[in-house]
């Protein structure tokens, strides 16, 4: 017997809190996506620690109200301590394919350096979030997704090892005591696109301001390119160690931005500029070269290239935010 649930690209996987909750949801058809309005006024927010120059453990992400707040408009999210799978009776792989019958993806942490598929096997204990969506009974093995390697993949992983991973976790982070199950709620619907929100957002990331959630230990929205470029500097005097997650979700964001505004244009009738459009382009492509100086750096060493960065990321700093400023002013007014 084998059963697996619907699973999509994620549009934004820089982060695994991330791509397991978008990996459920729809979002691969763009405009005509259902879920396409709900997305086009989330996910344009950004935060992160003063310390991220230099605290390794800090992230640069996303942010909203709450961690899982944008997906309780139309999910049904249940999180427990993992003992409760532990007492469960039947164990780990009753309790997994018994969620995965009810139609329930199950988030999960693992130890990777049980599991095959993950560039970490046998080497080094990690422990990592996963997303398991499907099994196969004769060939024993569960479908889940997390980093095997740099990047967010989908794999199968055996029973056995499954196991293994499972009891073998390191407990190093405080979510790894804790589980979740993710299922579409039938008693609600999917939210319509939201124009107060997304202008009110937008002009909360241009001040750099969080209303909602203000927290004194972290910069938010358009500074946060301030704190990037100061870990680039504190690179280059070897303070801190490489790091291609900064540069990965400004990537993401500015591709958000771009995908924003073609649905803003093409489904809300609003007249987009052609120049605003090809700037938002622009920054996109512009992380994309940043990263890749990164990626040479990694090898080179040659600090030039840091220097050339930090230059590369103020200039898509100013010109974002005169982009973004233009955008705002456009939404002010009436719709055509």
């Amino acid at each position: 017997m084998e059963m697996q649930l619907d699973v999509f690209t994620p549009p934004i996987a820089s982060y695994i809190h991330h791509a397991n909750m978008l990996s459920i949801i729809d979002l691969e058809c763009g405009n005509s996506s259902t879920f396409e309005p709900w997305f086009s006024h989330n996910f344009i927010q950004l935060q992160c620690p003063l310390d991220l120059s230099t605290n390794r453990e800090s992230q640069l992400d996303f942010c909203h109200e709450t961690f899982t707040s944008i997906y309780e408009d139309f999910l049904d999210i249940q999180r427990f301590h993992r003992t409760f799978i532990e007492r469960y009776e039947g164990g780990l792989l009753t309790f997994l394919k018994d969620q995965l019958n009810e139609g329930y993806y199950v988030e999960l942490v693992a130890n990777e350096y049980e599991m095959e598929p993950s560039i970490y096997y046998q080497k080094t204990h990690m422990d990592t979030n996963m997303l398991i969506f499907g099994y196969n009974l004769e060939k024993a093995y569960f479908l889940a997704r997390f980093y095997t390697t740099d990047t967010y993949n989908t794999c199968e992983v055996s029973f056995e090892q499954m196991l293994q991973a499972f009891y073998g976790v390191q407990h190093h982070y405080y979510w790894s005591k804790y589980a979740r199950l993710l299922k579409y709620d039938v008693n609600y619907s999917i939210p319509e696109f939201n124009m107060e929100r997304f202008t009110i957002c937008l002009s909360n990331y241009l001040a750099s301001t969080n209303p909602l959630h203000h927290d004194a230990a972290m910069v938010y929205g358009i500074r946060t390119y301030g704190k990037v470029m100061e870990y680039y500097s504190a690179l280059s005097r070897n303070q801190t160690a490489i790091d291609y997650r900064p540069v990965s979700v400004l990537y993401e964001h500015k591709k958000c931005l771009v995908r924003k505004a073609r649905f803003l244009h093409a489904t809300m009738n609003v007249e987009i500029e052609p120049h605003i459009l090809d700037s938002l382009q622009e920054l996109e492509k512009a992380m994309v070269a940043i990263r890749n100086l990164t990626i040479k750096y990694s090898i080179s060493k040659d600090t030039r290239l840091l220097q050339k960065i930090i230059d590369s990321l103020a200039e898509c700093r100013d010109k974002e935010a005169a982009t973004l400023e233009k955008l705002s002013n456009r939404l002010s007014l009436p719709l055509t």
